[in-house]
């Protein structure tokens, strides 16, 4: 024998070779030697597995088989990808399939030379090698109108170990649920369930991008469906998020769509690409499911328990809840039916094909909820109903004797549900208090400011308008990203005032004013301050009145508002009598 040095492991079935060994004959009865040792090592390979109860079959395999011939190359070579064929002694017609490879629950990759590398490396390491990239583990789940589709694209950094909980089951279950919505239906079929810990964040999650699949009227509608269920759970993976390292890629996209002015939009397509959701338990084997669509409305409840004793009382249950309908059969993961009296023997071959496997269930989470801390605060602020501050721009006034002035934003926003408050300032950012204004005419695209001057000697001077935007992310789809650190509280009061214009001349030189209480339930601190805004009805163009406040003697966290006419201006617009309801909109800054 001639060649490199060659390594053999009978018991394992592998040959491990890294040069070929070829076979000379230096005498002519050195053949017959060779072909009766071979006989012998076979016979030793049966006879050491049969006795150490390794189980293994024979199968007939589509399988090419090179190295028959003793002049050429012994070699690993098969065209079934699922299970490894190896012929390691010439001549063998048929292969052993030792339970040792059973054990590793696993799918073999289909080229020949990483075959040796992937059997000798570690049981966890190709575990996690092989179910990551068949069920796409590391990959986001995407939520569509009818279905969970796994992406494209990994969250995951693969050069880091995910080290999974790995937990062989076994476990056999039968559920029959009643469900009342048609998008329960799908979540029962499609086998996800949400986290206990993050029901409310999926929520909230699917409210931000107006994405809700019930919120798609036919997946809203009130249905009377009843699911049954029989699983075959053989394996579970379960992820810690705390030990997961987010991919480079998914990381940045983050990280852009949050520097984003338009965070809303840019991180709606950086989830629709990595995924909304992420599955950090996954049971893996296999299950007959079948949903049945009744025309009534029956007793509401659930059943799971396991197939014990009690199975033909289940199934029975089943054949009861959707009569008249047919109860004879329920269906595979592939869509093919199995009849009830066919069900025990199915559920004794489901661990024997293992290529069969699918996920049969999946317990998810927010896809964000994988990132830090920091970044998950960023995202939840984003989507929650709370005021914040969404721009904070200045405005040079161009003239004072205009009626107004109309101010545009730098792009358009999804809504006009905003408030505006403002000061006019002069270039030393001193607030003029001679000049009162009145915010009107919201919308998308902008907003006008209505003012009146009661100083005239001010009119030559250069002023600018500070103004902030109030809102709800999610609701106007814009949200500066150098004042989401800032804290606010917002709201408003009704204030009622009437007034005769009669009296108004008669008292002109008196000081009328009206007051109100405002509760902000968080107390201020020494440095905190309130802006007051007042809303007047839509007819009334001009501001009449003025509003100023100060913390109550009373307690921290209510504001004693007085609003009072400006005398310069009150009898000049007042021309008839009125009673009237004004809105004070006010703001505090923590």
């Amino acid at each position: 024998t001639q060649g490199s040095q060659q390594q053999v492991s009978l018991n394992g079935i592998l040959c491990e070779s890294s040069k070929s060994i070829q076979y000379t004959s230096y005498k002519s009865y050195l053949p017959y030697i060779i072909s009766i040792v071979e006989i012998g090592i076979a016979a030793v390979c049966w006879y050491f597995l049969y006795h150490h109860e390794l189980i293994f079959e024979r199968r007939r395999l589509p399988v090419t088989l090179r190295g028959i011939s003793r002049e050429s190359d012994i070699s690993v070579y098969s065209e079934d990808s699922r299970i490894p064929v190896y012929n390691d002694l010439p001549n063998l017609a048929w292969v052993l399939t030792s339970s040792f490879l059973k054990r590793k629950r696993k799918f073999v990759p289909e080229k020949i030379k990483e075959k040796g590398l992937y059997l000798t490396k570690p049981e966890t390491d190709n575990v996690k090698e092989t179910w990551e990239e068949k069920f796409k583990l590391s990959n986001g789940i995407f939520v569509d109108k009818y279905s969970f589709e796994q992406t494209i694209d990994s969250v995951i950094d693969h050069q880091y170990s995910l080290k999974p909980t790995i937990e062989y089951k076994k476990l056999q279950n039968m559920r029959i649920s009643h469900v009342s919505e048609i998008y329960d239906s799908l979540l029962l079929s499609e086998g996800i369930e949400f986290d206990a810990n993050s029901s409310e964040d999926i929520k909230n999650f699917f409210m931000f991008f107006n994405m809700n699949p019930r919120r798609h009227s036919e997946n809203a509608l009130e249905t009377y469906d009843v699911y049954c269920e029989i699983a075959s759970e053989q394996v579970s993976i379960e992820y810690d998020i705390q030990n997961i390292k987010i991919s480079e890629k998914f990381k940045v996209s983050i990280e852009e769509a949050l520097e984003s002015n338009k965070p809303i939009e840019d991180l709606k397509l950086v989830f629709n690409k990595f995924g909304h959701l992420f599955a950090t338990k996954i049971i893996i084997g296999n299950k007959l499911q079948r949903l049945a669509r009744l025309n009534g409305k029956k007793n509401e409840n659930e059943s799971k328990r396991p197939i014990d004793e009690t199975a033909n009382e289940f199934l029975s249950l089943w054949k009861k809840e959707i009569y008249p309908y047919d109860s004879s059969y329920l269906l595979t993961m592939n869509g093919d039916p199995i009849k009830i009296n066919q069900i025990q023997k199915w559920l004794e071959i489901v661990p024997v094909f293992e290529t069969e496997w699918g996920i049969i269930k999946r317990v998810v989470i927010p896809l964000y909820k994988i990132l830090d801390i920091k970044q998950q605060k960023e995202i939840e602020k984003l989507f929650s109903k709370k005021d914040h501050i969404l721009m904070l721009e200045e405005t040079t006034i161009l003239d004072f004797n205009a009626e107004y002035q109309r101010i545009e934003f730098n792009s358009k926003l999804k809504s006009n549900k905003y408030q505006i408050f403002g000061n006019v300032v002069d270039t030393n950012d001193k607030t003029i208090a001679s000049i009162y204004m009145k915010f009107s005419l919201k919308s998308e695209y902008g907003f006008s400011v209505n003012w009146i001057q009661v100083d005239d000697k001010n009119s030559q001077t250069s002023y600018k308008l500070k103004w902030m935007l109030i809102g709800c992310p999610s609701e106007i789809g814009y949200f500066d990203s150098t004042t989401r650190d800032k804290e606010i509280k917002t709201g408003s009061t009704e204030l009622e005032i009437t007034f005769k214009k009669k009296s108004a001349l008669e008292n002109v030189n008196i000081a009328k004013h009206w007051t109100c209480q405002i509760n902000i339930d968080k107390p201020l601190s020494p440095s905190s301050f309130v802006l007051l805004n007042i809303e007047y009805p839509i007819a009334r163009k001009t501001p009449i009145f003025k509003a100023s406040c100060q913390r109550s003697q009373e307690s921290n966290s209510i504001i004693d508002v007085k609003v009072e006419p400006i005398k310069d201006v009150y009898v000049e617009f007042l021309n008839e009598d009125e009673e009237n309801t004004v809105t004070i909109r006010w703001c505090a800054f923590y």
